[in-house]
């Protein structure tokens, strides 16, 4: 039984590894998406992203986790690549209430996430992109998140 769970164990790491990742490819090579981010600007189906000064956008990846806060709330969720494109899905935020316009921006956000199937890197910039959806972040700094 101990020799069946190993078994199992070692198989599901492999299969992790294999289907899950943090980057995905790109014209040079694999974008690495790890680090924490901050969302600088962006547009959802033509219209400017309500980037709201104190109430940052954030996106955390590590491996497969992300996380962050969306403008109000803390979110967490799942990091996929699927035929080479990211995938990110929201499993879990919590539940305050912020004022205008930082509700505006985190149902934006909720929106286009799920969205995404692009990732780019140039230098320091991250761009996301998808149907309707381009958001640009910077490197988060340590008080954002």
């Amino acid at each position: 039984m101990h020799r069946i769970l190993i078994i199992a164990v070692l198989a599901a790491s492999v299969l992790v590894t294999a289907c899950g990742s943090a980057a995905t490819p790109s014209a040079g090579g694999p974008v690495d998406l790890t680090g924490t981010w901050q969302l600088a600007s962006g547009t959802v189906d033509g219209a400017p992203f309500p980037v709201v000064a104190g109430s940052p956008v954030t996106l955390t990846v590590q491996g497969t986790t992300l996380g962050g806060r969306a403008a109000c709330n803390q979110y967490g969720g799942e990091l996929t690549v699927v035929d080479g494109a990211p995938r990110f899905s929201m499993t879990h935020m919590t539940e305050m209430a912020c004022e205008e316009p930082a509700m505006t921006a985190e149902a934006a956000f909720g929106a286009a996430l799920p969205r995404i199937t692009g990732a780019a890197r140039d230098g320091d910039r991250l761009t996301l992109t998808g149907q309707g959806v381009e958001l640009v972040f910077e490197p988060a700094a340590a008080s954002a998140s």
